[in-house]
């Protein structure tokens, strides 16, 4: 499980147990309920933001189908309503788009 592993080099190069339960968590909507409320919203905002990317195409393996954003449990933890997801995908479709060549 590539969290685990990002955990365990956390925890060798002494970085910070806040981010070590963010990345633990970043896949886990039940267990991100243990953590406390601001390592709760990082976690759920960096949750959104992975599956957002994985919709775009932009990852290690892309999403099959596109995502309901209405039933995504990130997004309704957060607050953020359907119409706000997609604005924010775009955003960062466009921004990636814009900068694409540090990733080539």
């Amino acid at each position: 499980d590539h969290a685990e592993v990002g955990v365990m080099l956390m925890q060798k190069w002494s970085l910070a147990t806040e981010l070590q339960h963010l990345v633990y968590h970043h896949h886990d909507i039940d267990g991100c309920d243990e953590l406390p409320a601001g390592e709760r919203k990082l976690t759920l905002i960096t949750m959104l933001a992975d599956k957002i990317c994985l919709s775009l195409g932009l990852g290690v393996v892309p999403l099959e189908e596109e995502p309901d954003w209405e039933m995504e449990p990130a997004a309704i933890a957060l607050g953020m309503n359907a119409d706000f997801v997609a604005s924010l995908a775009g955003e960062i479709r466009e921004l990636f788009d814009d900068e694409r060549s540090l990733f080539d």
